[in-house]
C-alpha cells in the first residue's frame, strides 16, 4: 500500500469513525477540491477491492462517491467508471 494510499484512507476513517447521523463528511466534502474527491475515491475503491473496510467507511466512501460523481463526472454515473478503469489500468 503506499503512502498516499495509506494516508487517503487513514483520513477516510478518521471521518468514518467520528461520524454522526447527520455525516458530517459531506459538509466537509462541499469544500474539497475536485481532485481531491478523486484521491479519496480512489483509495476508498482500492480497500473495497481487498475487503478490508468497515461498515462505516463503507457509508463514507458512498458520501464520497456520489460527491465525486456530481462535481467531477456531471452526476453520470458511467462517465465516472470509466474513469475509474483508467486509473485501475495505471501501475
Amino acid at each position: 500500500m503506499s503512502t498516499f494510499h495509506s494516508a487517503s484512507f487513514a483520513v477516510l476513517l478518521s471521518w468514518a469513525s467520528s461520524m454522526t447521523l447527520a455525516c458530517p463528511l459531506e459538509g466537509d466534502l462541499k469544500a474539497a477540491p475536485a481532485e481531491e474527491l478523486r484521491r479519496l475515491y480512489l483509495a476508498c475503491h482500492k480497500e473495497s477491492m481487498r475487503g478490508r473496510m468497515p461498515p462505516a467507511a463503507i457509508m463514507q466512501c458512498s458520501v464520497v462517491y456520489e460527491e465525486l460523481k456530481l462535481r467531477a463526472f456531471d452526476g453520470d454515473s458511467e462517465k465516472l467508471n470509466r474513469w475509474l478503469t483508467t486509473q485501475a489500468a495505471k501501475p
